[in-house]
Order: C-alpha cells, then sequence, then structure tokens
C-alpha cells in the first residue's frame, strides 16, 4: 500500500494532495487506516474485506475504486474497469470508528496469468472551517488475482554501466506471479564492505520508490548513482529483499 504521508504503517504510501487557502490558517489533517495493506483473491475464494479505522475527530468520507494495474515501459499504468462489485462504494466513517468495505469480482475466472489491481481510497473533502487548509489522505492498495495453474516469479537481472557515475540496474519477470522488492545494498563481490552505491545515494534513487513491485511479463528499469567508475566485466552483489525473504542477487556489470 502506498501513502505519501505519515502513518504507523510504512508501507502505506500513496498521494497527499493539499487543498490550501491562507498561508496563515492551520492545517486540518485527517487520518485514517486502511488494512490489509494488499489483498489476493481466486476463483474459487472471490471475495474480500477492507477495514477503514477513522482516527480523527471528524466524520470520513471516502470513496473506492478499483482499477486495473499493469507494468509498461518502466511505468505503473492504471485503467478503469467494471471487474469487481464494491459495497460500499462511498464509506463514511464516524469520528473514532470503523467501516467495513467488501469486494467480490463480478465473474470469478482464474486467468493463466495473475491479474493485478489497485483499490484506490479517495477521501472527499467536506466542510472544513473557512479559510483553514486540509490535507486528504488517499491510497492505493494492491490487489491480486491468483492465476489458474501453479507457478511463482522467474526474475533476471541486468546491470548495465551507463557513464563514470550512472548504473542502470534491470529486473523482468517472466513469470506468472508478481514479484516485491526491497533494495538493500549493491556491493562489490569480492569486497562486500565496500558499497558501489553509497547509502545515502541509494535511500535517493529509491526515494520515490523504495518498495518495487515487478508484474508478471514487466521489466522495471532503475537508475543508481555510483560513487567510483565501476568496469564492465566487473562482479557485484546485490543485496534484496524478495517477498519479505533476504536475498543476495549476482551481477556483472555489461
Amino acid at each position: 500500500m502506498d501513502r505519501s504521508t505519515k502513518s504507523p504503517f510504512q508501507a502505506l504510501r500513496w498521494v497527499a494532495l493539499l487543498l490550501a487557502a491562507c498561508p496563515l490558517a492551520p492545517a486540518f489533517a485527517d487520518s485514517y487506516l486502511v488494512t490489509p495493506v494488499s489483498l489476493t483473491l481466486n476463483a474459487d475464494n472471490p471475495l474480500g474485506e477492507f477495514r477503514l479505522v477513522n482516527m480523527d475527530q471528524r466524520t470520513l468520507h471516502v470513496q473506492l475504486e478499483v482499477v486495473r494495474w499493469t507494468q509498461e515501459g518502466n511505468q505503473n499504468v492504471e485503467k478503469r474497469n467494471d471487474d469487481f462489485i464494491i459495497s460500499p462504494m462511498l464509506a463514511e466513517i464516524p469520528p473514532g470508528g470503523s467501516q467495513i468495505v467488501r469486494l467480490g469480482l463480478r465473474q470469478p475466472a482464474a486467468a493463466v496469468t495473475e491479474q493485478s489491481y489497485r483499490v484506490m481510497f479517495r477521501e472527499i473533502p467536506d466542510g472544513a472551517p473557512e479559510g483553514a487548509r486540509r490535507i486528504l489522505l488517499n491510497y492505493s492498495v494492491p490487489l491480486f488475482v491468483a492465476p489458474a495453474t501453479e507457478g511463482g516469479q522467474q526474475l533476471a537481472w541486468t546491470l548495465r554501466k551507463v557513464d563514470s557515475n550512472t548504473l542502470v540496474l534491470q529486473v523482468t519477470n517472466s513469470g506468472i506471479m508478481h514479484a516485491k522488492i526491497q533494495i538493500h545494498s549493491l556491493r562489490y563481490d569480492k569486497q562486500p564492505g565496500t558499497a558501489v552505491v553509497s547509502d545515502a545515494a541509494l535511500s535517493e534513487n529509491l526515494r520515490e520508490n523504495p518498495l518495487i513491485y515487478v508484474l508478471p511479463g514487466a521489466s522495471r528499469e532503475l537508475k543508481l548513482s555510483a560513487v567510483a567508475d565501476v568496469r564492465p566485466g566487473e562482479r557485484l552483489r546485490l543485496s534484496i529483499d524478495l517477498d519479505a525473504s533476504r536475498q543476495d542477487v549476482p551481477l556483472t556489470v555489461q
């Protein structure tokens, strides 16, 4: 789940939309949580639910929509669809209260590969005090529909040198399930204590997307700012979490 404002859930990252008025006016930040942070359904179990918790002192109104999610040209692409029934589509949550939102596939059927969606939670502005600023919190939660056959992700990694200070890391998923990747470090294979990309540079490179999803049949690229001029043919080691499991990926610079 993606969220661009702070919450107890670091995985909850998406968009914070600020409606500004007088610069000196107080800011009123609605605070609500959505759980779970991701959901997987299948043809035999096509129903799911989310829980919205209002941690503010005013009633919140949240609109829901499910969009189809694909990855093309190293970009996330979202398209409207009517594959799901949502109840309610507009949630009204009293102060300190909660709301269960249920959704289900209109025509449960398993495809050859996993199908990917995002559930969009968009707060609707209400009557804030005149002249005040409001921060509206929007969430985007990954939703997957499992494929008809068993299988997983199949990842292939490449690392190519662009210039003396820039590397491009690419991962391609030829499997039938998505992969969730968190990158920790890129270091020399023979000198594992020496970083090719500093922690600060890596944090900056990953600032907009610290958690990377690679959908079936998709490729993702990430530019990395190297602290040293690595040579083609040099062997490096990429430390990642793949679906929350730590592993090292051997790479040879191209």
